[in-house]
């Protein structure tokens, strides 16, 4: 009988219940259709009925049946949404939210610093992108940046963007634009012959340049490397600048769902002006453009789209630069000698030098995040340049001794002739160079302690080359041909890369980095293996003070460069030149006149060997094409 009754209790209250209650149910969505888990939907003006959508973004609420009801959903960076509720004759209400975003929450959560927030790598700055941009310089190029950093980095030219390091050359610098290798042309022999420097300093995020010692995953070369990333706009933005040498202009913008993005940026540079003040009188006419893009979409699932950082996202990366560089000389006059003796050339010129190239480079990223500890990138980058060199000149020279008396009629006069004569330069060059790289890497964070970085590539190169060159001097009742080339060449080859590192960080005064770089070139058949190790550490009695050290072998496998002499001839069996670093510093942050400083200390040793000897002339450098040097 109790059984019989509790039953019947129970179906009463239940009917009963089910009469005056109402079921309310739906998802919260933001106004672009992305799910919002955990959102809290509640009564307003009551404290009973609140719940959180699941991981879904479904929620379901019993309230009562009563007039006068208001619904509300709420996320945290999103406006609220209130609904008033109608549950005459009703038992059940579905209702789906779509909030919008607040843009002014949204801004309030962004952090922006400037300290270093993890220990540094041996020889590596990071660079504020703000001082290219404004750093006095005669076409505002960014790699003057880095002549002024100090680290044993040197420029000898004003008109050109190439810089050595540490002894080292203009092609033992490593330059990377979000991830991809940048080339410099082959062909180009002065400084006033280049455009700008391949970075864009309008569209620059982030900026690390290393002068050594840096670890396995950022390439073969033996000098330096310069890392840099293009950011991902938030919001439309743009800049302008002109001047007489050139100008620029960039916008950048994000879509409203805030899964596209784009920046754009072009560049003109006409260094006419400039180049009229040089000793080699004429007229010069060089032109040069440029325009880069960088075009990002994000393919995280709506599930996951409020994720940070995001789950997967495709970006392609497009340049392009045009040179046209034009001079018609016609006179020259340099002084030189001592005090006491001073000479004096005076050359005349007929004819004319072109200088013209095209370059084409692009890259497709495909970044996906599998978990919090594995991230990937897949990448497909390409490379196609063609260069052109044609001159006829035809000079007309003088010698001859200048006066240096300042009391004679004929001071800074030509007294006596030392020679004349004459000289004829003709060239017909041609360069052609195609790369293909294709590129995996990841990074697994297997605890807060350990981090292992992996990276396998494949690269194919096809370059074609044509030199047609000669000259003959006239000079003194002699006449000698000076140069005479006349060849045709071309590689085709692949070069497969790998490497591995681990990063160990027991806490936060210690950082040990060591891993080794494999690389094989399927020309000279030649593999490579680099070990790398980098050490850091702070010490507790001054938490400002960094000391460093770091070991490691620095392999160059040679570019067609390296491979070409003086005569046009290609030597195919030309080895990988070899670097030994051995690396101590420190870093000392101190605060002065209100200000923060950094000093910088550091001791290199490198050792090289498999040295590839070359005559340099402005920025041209001439390979002898042989391992015969240490």
């Amino acid at each position: 009988l109790r059984v019989i009754t509790v039953f019947l209790l129970a179906i009463f209250s239940s009917v009963s219940l089910s009469g005056q209650h109402v079921v309310v149910k739906g998802k919260v969505y933001s106004e672009y259709g992305e799910v919002l888990a955990g959102a809290v939907v509640r009564v307003v003006n009551s404290d009973f009925w609140v719940i959180s959508s699941d991981s879904s973004g479904f929620y379901h609420l019993s309230i009562p049946r009563q007039n006068g009801l208001v619904i509300e959903a709420r996320f945290l960076g999103f406006h609220p949404q209130q609904e008033p509720l109608d549950l005459t004759g009703k038992d059940e209400v579905i209702l789906d939210f779509f909030l919008k975003s607040d843009e002014n929450w949204l801004k309030t959560v962004e952090i922006v610093g400037n300290k270093e927030s993890s220990l540094p790598g041996i020889s590596t700055l990071k660079i504020d992108p703000k001082i290219p941009k404004y750093l006095p310089s005669a076409f505002g190029d960014f790699n003057k940046v880095i002549a002024t950093i100090g680290f044993g980095v040197a420029t000898n030219s004003e008109l050109s963007s190439n810089y050595t390091v540490r002894g080292g050359n203009y092609d033992e610098n490593l330059v990377y634009v979000n991830g991809l290798e940048v080339y410099r042309p082959f062909l180009v022999k002065s400084g006033q012959q280049e455009g700008l420097s391949f970075v864009n300093p309008d569209l620059v995020e982030d900026i690390e340049f290393s002068a050594g010692g840096w670890q396995p995953k950022l390439g073969d070369k033996l000098s330096s490397v310069l890392s840099v990333k293009y950011r991902e706009p938030k919001k439309f933005k743009g800049t302008f600048t002109a001047g007489l040498l050139g100008g620029a202009i960039h916008f950048e913008n994000r879509s409203a769902n805030k899964r596209f993005s784009y920046l754009v940026g072009l560049r003109q540079k006409s260094a006419q002006y400039l180049l009229n003040t040089l000793q080699t009188k004429g007229e010069y006419k060089p032109k040069f453009y440029d325009v880069q893009s960088m075009f990002t979409y994000d393919l995280t699932s709506k599930a996951n789209f409020n994720s940070t950082p995001k789950k997967t996202t495709l970006s392609l990366l497009l340049t392009y630069a045009r040179n046209r560089y034009l001079v018609i000389p016609s006179s020259r006059e340099t002084s030189f000698g001592t005090n006491d003796q001073v000479l004096r050339l005076n050359v005349d010129f007929e004819g004319q030098e072109i200088m013209n190239y095209d370059n084409y480079q692009g890259g497709l990223i495909l970044a996906h995040r599998f978990s919090q500890k594995f991230k990937a990138d897949f990448s497909l980058s390409t490379l196609f340049s063609r260069e052109v060199e044609n001159y006829d000149l035809i000079s007309k020279y003088r010698l001859c001794e200048v006066v240096t008396d300042p009391n004679s009629i004929q001071f800074n006069q030509c007294a006596f002739e030392r020679g004349t004569g004459g000289l004829l330069d003709h060239a017909r060059n041609e360069l052609k160079a195609n790369v293909i790289t294709l590129k995996h890497t990841g990074t697994y964070a297997y605890n807060a302690y350990h981090t292992i970085e992996y990276g396998v590539q494949l690269g194919k190169e096809e370059i074609s080359d044509r030199l047609s060159e000669y000259s003959y001097l006239d000079s003194s009742g002699f006449v000698a041909i000076t140069k005479y080339i006349n060849a045709s060449a071309g590689i085709s080859s692949y070069r497969p890369q790998a490497y591995i590192q681990h990063q160990y960080t027991p806490d936060s005064s210690h950082f040990l980095t060591y891993g080794v770089r494999i690389n094989y070139w399927t020309l000279n058949n030649q593999l490579l293996v680099s070990p790398r190790i980098q050490y850091a550490w702070k010490p507790k009695f001054n938490d400002r003070l960094t000391l460093k050290v770091g070991a490691g072998v620095y392999q160059q496998p040679p570019f067609f460069r390296e491979l070409r002499d003086a005569r046009g001839n290609i030597n195919e069996s030309v080895k990988a030149q070899t670097s030994y670093h051995l690396i101590a510093g420190s870093d000392l942050l101190f605060k002065a006149w209100n200000r923060d400083f950094k000093f910088s200390t550091e001791a290199y040793y490198k050792y090289l060997e498999n040295v590839i000897p070359y005559d340099i002339d402005n920025v041209r450098l001439r390979y002898f094409a042989l391992n015969n040097a240490r």
